[in-house]
């Protein structure tokens, strides 16, 4: 649960930037577009960086996707594409929108939208699955946007209390202001108003939502950093970079998803000398003292490496202590759900910072089953004991 007020955090400073992004789908019977632009204040792009993008392969009979975030975070994917061609994404919003919580429902504690790209394929799909359940993760000020490659979108807006699902049967833009209010609303952002008038009527095609897209970026104090063009069909990507629509970049995902998990900053993909991009393209995140993940290394006291294991298809997480670069903590982990709520499976081991470890554990579901031994910093063994699913079976006090 450590990183989960992190995401909160990090949602809310995205969201809350009330002139931020723009997303638009566009479809007919044989093509299904989404244009999207992210925007960012030029105080939030010195504080989080740049925009990176990470590929999840396919695993445990979950889908395969590729995700899109303002910053290196695991916990803060504004956008994500599966394989089947389902599409997420987010704009911040002017309307007070907190979740209703439902005594009925269970509560997912975990990132929803990991949960729509690995499970779904359909935008129906993904309509079920956000109305089964409680959000344990709030992201206030927002609303969602998912579409798939038959044509079908959907946008989920919270206001006054209650979820409202707009569906798609023509063109969905979204912005600043809640389509629910869009006939009140449709002039309050000058971007909605003039994306609908530019695609409004006209063919669907990629050239038409490429010069919508320039027509509404921006470059004042909100800048538009990363546009992109997704043709959910073909699972192909077609990116921009600080509205230079002349230079695009295309990210198949299927050849993506056969590279298996990594991660990539945005501007290193147009050969842009960017001082916020990681030399090294590795999933990286950064804890301060309280184990709270923030956006750079300035203040870090841990790091933590994600990798997948070639064994299986686990991921493998393994933190350090960011001055001595000496191990901390090694687990695997299903999936990335599991490493939010710290769901721990298998041998578990953590660390002296002098090296030696101080406690190798056996869990299952996230509770102590097998055996369990605690080191004192010298090396020397101070207890062990034996749990069969989070009961003490046998304890053995070595430090009397």
């Amino acid at each position: 649960m450590k990183s989960i007020l992190y995401l909160l955090i990090l949602i809310l400073s995205i969201t809350t930037q009330t002139k931020s992004c723009t997303i638009i789908s566009v479809k007919n019977a044989s093509t299904s577009l989404i244009g999207s632009n992210y925007d960012l204040s030029k105080a939030h792009i010195k504080e989080f960086g740049d925009m990176y993008s990470w590929t999840s392969p396919a695993k445990n009979n979950k889908y395969g996707a590729i995700y899109l975030s303002f910053k290196p975070s695991l916990y803060s994917a504004t956008s994500g594409l599966n394989e089947k061609g389902l599409y997420y994404d987010w704009a911040s919003l002017n309307e007070s929108s907190t979740k209703p919580y439902d005594k009925n429902k269970p509560t997912y504690f975990g990132f929803l939208p990991y949960k729509i790209m690995e499970e779904c394929s359909t935008t129906e799909e993904a309509i079920e699955i956000v109305k089964k359940y409680n959000w344990g993760i709030e992201s206030q000020g927002g609303h969602m946007m998912i579409a798939d490659c038959n044509g079908n979108s959907a946008v989920f807006e919270w206001l006054k209390g209650e979820l409202v699902i707009l569906k798609g049967d023509k063109n969905q833009i979204i912005t600043n202001t809640p389509l629910a209010y869009c006939e009140k609303n449709y002039n309050k952002c000058w971007r909605l108003s003039k994306a609908h008038k530019m695609l409004d009527g006209i063919s669907v095609s990629e050239e038409s939502l490429q010069k919508t897209l320039k027509s509404v970026a921006q470059k004042d104090d909100i800048e538009t950093l990363v546009s992109r063009i997704i043709d959910l069909k073909k699972r192909e990507i077609t990116m921009y970079y600080q509205r230079n629509f002349d230079v695009p970049v295309v990210i198949r995902l299927d050849d993506e998803l056969k590279k298996g998990l990594h991660y990539e900053c945005i501007p290193s993909l147009f050969n842009e000398n960017n001082t916020n991009c990681s030399s090294e393209h590795k999933m990286e995140f950064y804890y301060d003292e309280d184990w709270k993940e923030i956006p750079t290394s300035k203040k870090a006291l841990y790091v933590r490496k994600i990798t997948s294991d070639p064994n299986s298809t686990e991921l493998i997480v393994k933190d350090y202590f960011f001055k001595s670069k000496k191990i901390q903590y090694e687990a695997k982990y299903e999936n990335y759900d599991a490493i939010i709520l710290n769901r721990q499976n298998g041998i578990v081991v953590w660390y002296y910072e002098n090296g030696k470890k101080s406690r190798e554990s056996e869990f299952l579901n996230n509770k102590p089953n097998g055996k369990s031994t605690l080191w004192n910093e010298a090396g020397e063994i101070k207890n062990e004991s034996v749990y069969d699913n989070c009961v003490l079976i046998s304890e053995v006090d070595h430090s009397k």
